[in-house]
């Protein structure tokens, strides 16, 4: 089992990584994550990310992917907000090194991950040597995420109801010589708040593992050498 990206390589040139160029790489081939249904490929409009957490990626399992949801009980060096789909690279490798030049000529394409509802966290699809480049040079990777839109016009408007309430109260409070400026600075609040409403991931769907659960364990097994289920857990 050894993970392959679903997109073409991202090259320095060319303007590869860019929305529409991923969106039609993931469309082509059986192994790509699309399935029937509308798309979003966006940055990280929910502030999904806690920047507190990136550097744990290189510092925590460099061997297994592994995710803590929400640190219920679990040490805070566990929290982590994305899952690598293989092992990152070190930060010495040749092909890390080049894109860590990339970096610092502020030329390095996005990492691309997709959101996967059953784990409540974004995957890794392509850019495992970018995102660890990026943290090896002590910045914060930027993402885009392909997830499933929500297609559901009477729940959009039931969502935004509120916000709009808020910023038309908000408006209707300022007054004085900086009115202006503050209505302005609540209007684009506004706008961010109804982005992420219709930007937000809808639930992505998954199909039996060929095989069976033998097939999945035997899988799991030569992936991740000494892996067993946790039956307890």
């Amino acid at each position: 089992m050894r993970w392959r990206s679903p997109g073409r390589p991202v090259r320095r040139s060319g303007g590869g990584a860019g929305p529409r160029t991923r969106r039609r790489s993931c469309a082509g081939p059986p192994e790509g994550p699309l399935h029937a249904g509308d798309w979003l490929l966006l940055p990280d409009v929910h502030r999904w990310f806690n920047a507190v957490n990136w550097p744990k990626l290189l510092a925590h399992d460099p061997d297994r992917g592994h995710l803590t949801w929400f640190g219920y009980g679990d040490p805070e060096e566990d929290a982590r907000d994305l899952l690598p789909l293989r092992a990152l690279s070190a930060p010495e490798a040749p092909r890390v090194k080049a894109y860590r030049r990339q970096y610092r000529e502020g030329v390095l394409p996005p990492v691309f991950a997709w959101w996967i509802s059953g784990l409540h966290s974004p995957v890794v699809l392509d850019g495992h040597d970018r995102l660890t480049a990026v943290l090896a040079e002590g910045g914060r990777p930027e993402v885009l995420i392909l997830s499933r839109a929500v297609v559901d016009p009477a729940a959009v408007a039931l969502l935004s109801a509120r916000p709009v309430e808020e910023y038309e109260r908000r408006v209707a409070a300022l007054e004085g010589p900086l009115a202006a400026s503050r209505i302005a600075h609540q209007s684009r609040r506004l706008a961010d708040d109804l982005t992420a409403l219709v930007s937000g991931y809808d639930r992505t769907v998954a199909w039996p593992f060929p095989g069976g659960v033998r097939a999945w364990d035997a899988a799991a097994a030569t992936h991740v050498p000494g892996w067993a289920p946790d039956a307890a857990r």
